[in-house]
């Protein structure tokens, strides 16, 4: 077997393309600068980067209800200041841990958001035994949001408390079923297939009714305009974030209706042996000090 000599160019090491040709081999390129291509991220890790800033988020959402508050109690600057940091927090967040608009990660975030910022008004309802309290905090909450967010969008004030207050109305009457239904799932799982059917498509129903009513009241903001578009998308994150927030939701109201009936029937604890034989005993013969 004979073999074709191949030619190197002196200066770099490597053969010259005419040897290259002649041998019949390709040459491989290799270039010890370039990396490797990373892997794709877990599902496992991709889920945690979506739903790990969700605390972050809530509170984001709450300093951002106390700057509407400000700004219907006429304290602007404060307002502006803590808008301004309601919004760079999720500007952060979103720049640290982006996800994809229209994406399930950014439902599943979206959802997450939620449930952590109804946390008080679910302890609420379980301390008041009701879902009047709750109400209307989540009223007030989503109400006093929409006020700083149209007073940033440069709609005047009168205007603005307007838009909050149809918006919190409309938040606390979309969201009556569902939380009633699960505080129901909490205190018990008796019915728990019916409550829970209930809470899911009450929550999906009102979520896109909420949703249209964000979408007009949006329009007072000056540059906003109907895009039917844009609707379509929101409409379609909107469900996907309610089925995830109303499984989550359902799933905790079911853990928690489990332990509520577990401790209802526990049984009592059995009587001592010393206790049995106090009560067989004559009282002038019973020796249990007094």
């Amino acid at each position: 077997m004979g073999w074709t000599p191949i030619d190197f160019d002196p200066t770099s090491g490597t053969p010259t393309t005419s040897a290259v040709q002649a041998s019949g081999w390709t040459p491989i390129d290799f270039d010890p600068t370039k990396e490797e291509p990373q892997e794709e991220k877990s599902k496992l890790q991709s889920t945690w980067e979506a739903i790990k800033p969700t605390p972050a988020l809530a509170v984001a959402n709450v300093v951002e209800a106390g700057a509407g508050l400000a700004n219907v109690l006429g304290a602007d600057e404060t307002a502006k200041e803590w808008r301004a940091g309601a919004e760079a927090a999720r500007t952060g967040v979103q720049e640290e841990l982006p996800v994809e608009p229209g994406s399930w990660a950014e439902a599943g975030r979206s959802a997450g958001t939620s449930i952590l910022s109804q946390v008080p008004y679910m302890a609420a309802g379980l301390l008041t035994g009701g879902a009047a309290l709750p109400l209307i905090g989540l009223g007030g909450q989503a109400g006093l949001q929409k006020v700083s967010e149209l007073t940033e969008a440069g709609v005047s004030k009168p205007t603005a408390i307007g838009g909050g207050i149809v918006s919190g109305a409309v938040e606390a009457f979309t969201e009556k079923i569902p939380f009633t239904s699960f505080l129901r799932l909490l205190k018990t799982n008796k019915g728990m297939a019916a409550n829970l059917t209930k809470m899911m498509i009450s929550e999906q129903l009102g979520e896109q009714a909420a949703n249209v009513g964000d979408t007009v009241i949006n329009l007072l903001k000056p540059d906003e305009t109907w895009n039917w578009e844009t609707y379509k998308q929101s409409a379609v994150a909107t469900a996907k974030a309610t089925l995830l927030q109303a499984g989550g939701m359902g799933a905790i109201g079911a853990a928690g209706g489990k332990i509520a009936d577990r401790l209802r029937t526990e049984p009592a604890s059995e009587p001592t042996v010393e206790d049995q034989v106090d009560k067989a005993l004559p009282p002038e013969l019973d020796n249990t000090p007094t």
